[in-house]
């Protein structure tokens, strides 16, 4: 398949060589320094904790001409970024495009997208991968590679699911579809901010994160899963167990604090955080507008964000 990355950050760059050792013609677009980079030394990826390095070799375009055809566009940028990129995506002929990323009003984004064609495919996915992009090379920490992906809501169709399935054929993604993704998303997010509190209340040095820090940060994701519960949203009542008392609650706590104590910790969490304030501001300020449609207080929710509001 002839397939786009647009984006080439830490879950494009992955994501791009797992597309490439499906054996797809894979093109990345990417900019300034970055692009002159890709296109002198290839895509070279650090694996954590396998300590593999790849090197690839995908075209590199920096410009989405309108007519330059796809089987499938794959936007991996942060949701700040998106308005800028939008428009050249929906102008262009390609019958498919996967968002992955944070994405807290999907409908906005299925909307700029069908401008100019209100027959394109539009799915979401998120990427359980992290890290940071070094001068040369990116460091991506990931345990395989983990996609949940779905249509904004509702199902996807049988076409779009085996569109996006043969692109994957052959890497090492685990493709998981859900319905709903906008609902998903939103519990997503809600897991999401409590750790970017947090790395800012520790000058994103989690190591300095306590055992109550981590019981704080499940507290708060239960107050905000009771939050989208009562604005009619479908939460997992399976995931439920890692934020109640008992041995699942216990579990995900050993977690946590392990996590914060280790590199995962900074590659997985506060590595982005610091790298990426304006996506995490626009988050939280999504968050809250959401919160306006309910009356319920998230007193733990709300100790751990006064405590972030640091200069990143």
């Amino acid at each position: 398949m002839r397939i786009l990355v647009y984006g080439c950050g830490v879950i494009g760059s992955l994501t791009a060589h797992e597309l490439i050792r499906a054996g797809n013609d894979v093109t990345v677009l990417a900019r300034g320094r970055w692009k002159e980079v890709l296109e002198q030394e290839g895509l070279v990826i650090g694996h954590r904790p396998s300590m593999r390095t790849t090197r690839d070799r995908p075209r590199i375009i920096d410009t989405l001409d309108a007519e330059d055809r796809y089987d499938l566009i794959v936007v991996v940028m942060q949701w700040t970024q998106l308005p800028a990129v939008i428009p050249s995506i929906a102008k262009n002929t390609s019958p498919a495009v996967l968002l992955i990323g944070n994405n807290p009003d999907p409908s906005a984004t299925i909307e700029g997208l069908r401008a100019h064609d209100d027959g394109k495919t539009v799915l979401f996915g998120f990427q359980m991968s992290a890290g940071h992009r070094d001068e040369h090379r990116v460091v991506s920490f990931h345990m395989g590679v983990p996609i949940t992906i779905g249509a904004a809501q509702g199902e996807a169709s049988a076409p779009e699911r085996s569109l996006v399935e043969r692109a994957f054929v052959g890497s090492r993604c685990r493709l998981t579809w859900e319905k709903n993704m906008a609902e998903w998303l939103a519990a997503h997010l809600a897991l999401v901010l409590p750790t970017v509190y947090l790395c800012r209340s520790t000058g994103f040095n989690l190591k300095r994160a306590s055992w109550g820090d981590a019981g704080r940060i499940l507290d708060a994701v239960k107050e905000a899963r009771a939050l989208l519960r009562d604005l009619g949203m479908s939460v997992n009542d399976k995931e439920d167990a890692g934020f109640e008392a008992g041995a699942g609650r216990a579990l995900a706590q050993a977690t946590l604090w392990l996590m914060a104590k280790t590199p995962a910790g900074r590659l997985a969490a506060s590595d982005h955080c610091r790298n990426a304030p304006d996506e995490m501001d626009a988050l939280d300020q999504a968050f809250e507008d959401m919160r306006a449609g309910s009356a319920l207080t998230m007193p733990t929710w709300d100790a751990l964000r006064r405590a972030s509001h640091i200069t990143p």
